[in-house]
């Protein structure tokens, strides 16, 4: 079984009282607020207190602490480890009944990885004598609020369900153009593929949305694209290779010779640029997210889904990349950019990343 204890950190008092001189005002510190969740397969429970001897400990069930704090990096997490079935384990008037050791996690730790998202591994300490009896595995998430924006909730859905008709949605816009037997005749996340979904009934249209190297959100459904190396001599076919889009600064998509990875299949690369070189700009690939809630009309809703990097189950990483942008940051920029052009227009976010859709 396992309990966690929240504790602060005692601050300073030479810090205090220079805090007091300097801003006779401050307010007292808000409590930290504390949820257990019990998850599993076909299971879950929400709770705002814990047994003495904490929860038990199951193979087929997570244990998530949900933490609300104003000093994130002023927490000491204490991990208490008990035996399960106490027996005769239990001493007479042991104050830790059945208890086994503990491990401790500071939360300034969590601060120094530089990270919203990770995994630490903590030793777990034994009473008596001190020593290294095992190790407990901690995933954790670090959400922070939109920085320079006031959510006011003025226009809140939340529990507003009409009952109405199912819906047509258009996928990537008109429709997947390059992976699937039946292409969509215009390309799929452009402002045209958009366009088009919604001139043949789509109420709403569903969309990738991630970063370029100089963070503005744009629209394309993969991590990665092709890129077109120049050659010394115009006859030799050109020659690709695999850049992860995160890699470009929004200037260079629109500049480069760039192409969807089923081009590094094609032996004839040059079919993949030619429709793209002289084609308006509705056709062109990686527009800016803002560009598209302005260039569609309000009153096609939108789907926006949010690319995040996967781990499949052989260890493989999405578009060979194991290390991306900051979430809070991420997810931070796109949200803006939402939020300040989004105006009337009904939108839903979607992810496939459970701690995106978290956060």
């Amino acid at each position: 079984r396992v309990k966690l204890t929240l504790e602060g950190l005692e601050e300073d008092e030479d810090d205090e009282e220079g805090q007091e001189k300097t801003s006779p005002t401050v307010p007292q510190k808000m409590a930290n607020n504390v949820e257990f969740s019990l998850i599993s397969n076909n299971e879950y429970k929400c709770r705002h207190t814990q047994p003495d001897c904490g929860y038990a400990l199951q193979p087929d069930r997570w244990i998530e602490y949900t933490i609300q704090t104003m000093e994130p990096d002023n927490l000491e997490l204490i991990f208490d480890f008990f035996e399960e079935d106490l027996g005769e384990k239990v001493v007479q008037g042991d104050v830790l009944p059945g208890h086994v050791g503990s491990a401790c996690l500071l939360s300034s730790t969590i601060a120094e990885q530089g990270k919203s998202a990770g995994i630490l591994t903590l030793a777990i300490m034994s009473r008596n004598p001190r020593k290294t009896i095992g190790k407990v595995r901690v995933d954790y998430i670090i959400i922070k609020p939109i920085q320079g924006y006031t959510c006011d909730m003025k226009a809140s859905y939340a529990k507003y369900w009409k009952p109405r008709t199912t819906l047509d949605v258009g996928h990537r816009g008109a429709g997947n153009s390059t992976t699937t037997a039946k292409l969509a005749k215009v390309q799929e996340n452009t402002i045209a593929s958009l366009r088009n979904a919604a001139s043949h009934g789509a109420a709403y249209v569903e969309f990738d949305v991630h970063l370029s190297k100089d963070h503005v959100p744009i629209v394309y459904h993969d991590l990665t694209c092709c890129m077109a190396m120049k050659k010394k001599l115009d006859t030799e076919p050109l020659e690709l290779f695999e850049i992860a889009v995160k890699e470009l600064t929004f200037d260079q998509l629109q500049l480069l010779k760039l192409a969807h990875v089923t081009a590094l299949k094609v032996k004839d690369h040059n079919a993949s640029f030619k429709e793209e070189e002289n084609s308006a700009f509705e056709t062109q690939p990686f527009p800016s997210l803002q560009r598209v809630l302005e260039s569609v009309s309000e009153d096609v809703g939108f789907n926006i889904e949010i690319k995040w990097i996967c781990q499949q189950r052989d260890g493989q990483w999405d578009g060979n990349l194991s290390t991306y942008f900051d979430m809070n940051l991420f997810l931070d920029i796109i949200l803006k950019t939402v939020l300040m052009n989004a105006g009337r227009r009904r939108i839903v976010f979607s992810s496939f990343n459970a701690d995106i859709c978290t956060m």
